[in-house]
């Protein structure tokens, strides 16, 4: 169809740059991160390997995602998709990751035994810790 109204009219491919949000400070082998948007449906993927660490604090996220997630009536939010998650301090059972409407951040959750979720410790970030991963979301 070549009507005007189904015109691909807003395509972009780029590159971010993934940072860690945690307290304390934390040293970056690879933060590398790349996207593709079509209209406002966003595909970002993200590879982090930390290579050093001082006095980290507070819950682990991602921030620099290209592009502010849309809010809905409905509160969304985007569910990430882990390639791999490796090295660790402590082994966590389930790790989720999603960015909340309005948001251009990825928050990280955990499951600890029959606890339900809470955010994923700063101290569970080691000196060799990789985070691969992607996610699909809607832009404002």
């Amino acid at each position: 169809d070549t009507a005007s109204a189904n015109a691909l009219d807003d395509y972009e491919e780029g590159t971010w740059t993934p940072s860690l949000t945690i307290g304390g400070t934390v040293g970056y082998n690879t933060r590398e991160g790349t996207y593709t948007k079509v209209g406002n449906l966003v595909n970002a993927t993200f590879a982090i390997i930390i290579n050093s660490i001082s006095s980290l604090s507070s819950t682990v996220g991602i921030s620099g995602f290209p592009f502010t997630s849309a809010t809905s009536s409905a509160g969304d939010s985007s569910p990430v998709q882990f390639g791999l998650i490796r090295s660790l301090a402590t082994d966590y059972p389930n790790i989720r990751g999603y960015v909340a409407g309005g948001n251009t951040l990825c928050s990280f959750s955990v499951q600890a035994t029959n606890a339900g979720h809470t955010g994923l410790p700063g101290t569970a970030i080691t000196t060799s810790t990789i985070l691969y991963g992607s996610i699909v979301y809607n832009s404002t």
